[in-house]
């Protein structure tokens, strides 16, 4: 069972909207600037991207956003970093991995924790986190079933072909790794719902929100999206990102719903837009 960081009770009120200092500017002058700046994908609302914004925002970090766009001459250019989202702090190594992201920005505001105190219980959220966020976790194995629906069906289900086809060797997506990415993704959904299951709050830790119930809200959002005016995506990307959640159905449960919708009217700015 989670427990809350020590001495540590965030109030649900807290949310990314209140008081965080960020604005968005291009890449080349977001390479030129000091401090904290993040690159986001752009155009489609990436749990990596979401959760990385989401993090800076609920500490009110000040940072600058700049959004890549692969057909930018800056970006084409700079050649930096493959993968987003991409954390740039002063001089310090460009940071890509959710897990390190999220290490900088405990670091660089301790006041407001997102991971326990305790090491063991910090240990079990990093582990969760983990399942969720990682190579082999929940969204990589769901977007691997739906590149798999994208790759057999001409595009007609799952990624659009060319989309499925550009993310298919990056995911490692052979046709024996499906059933494996989609009992793996099951089981990983049923492990969160067990995981709320045991408390009495609203959050994986209780009453105490941590960097798990940003990123499982983040997930369940990238599985089940919410409608347009909350999370507007061109059709083919919803209908994607639909197609992952109507393969794992009932492992999705109303609770992990629930769960989503409350943490984001909380502490995720609407509308939904990278």
């Amino acid at each position: 069972m989670l427990r809350a960081p020590e001495g540590r009770i965030l109030p649900c009120a807290l949310s990314c909207a209140s008081g965080h200092d960020m604005t968005f500017v291009d890449l080349e002058t977001a390479l030129a600037l000091p401090g904290l700046r993040l690159v986001v994908a752009a155009g489609v609302p990436s749990p990596w991207s979401q959760v990385a914004l989401t993090l800076f925002r609920f500490k009110k970090l000040p940072f600058h956003g700049t959004r890549m766009r692969a057909a930018d001459p800056v970006f084409q250019r700079w050649g930096a970093a493959r993968n987003f989202p991409a954390v740039l702090m002063d001089d310090e190594p460009i940071r890509t991995g959710w897990a390190e992201i999220l290490a900088l920005a405990e670091r660089l505001a301790p006041d407001a924790p997102l991971l326990p105190t305790d090491p063991r219980e910090r240990a079990h959220v990093m582990g969760l986190c983990h399942e969720l966020m990682s190579e082999g976790g929940l969204l990589w194995c769901a977007r691997v079933v739906a590149i798999d629906l994208g790759l057999s069906t001409d595009g007609r289900e799952g990624f659009p072909l060319q989309v499925a086809q550009y993310l298919a060797p990056r995911y490692g997506w052979t046709k024996t790794e499906v059933p494996r990415a989609l009992a793996r993704a099951t089981e990983g959904l049923a492990l969160l719902d067990a995981e709320l299951a045991r408390e009495q709050g609203p959050y994986y830790a209780g009453d105490t929100v941590t960097a798990l119930d940003l990123y499982s809200a983040a997930a369940m959002n990238a599985l089940v999206p919410l409608p347009d005016k909350d999370c507007p995506m061109a059709a083919p990307f919803r209908a994607a990102f639909t197609s992952m959640g109507r393969a794992l159905g009932d492992a999705i449960t109303p609770a992990l719903l629930a769960h989503r919708d409350h943490v984001i009217a909380r502490h995720i700015d609407l509308p939904i837009e990278l």
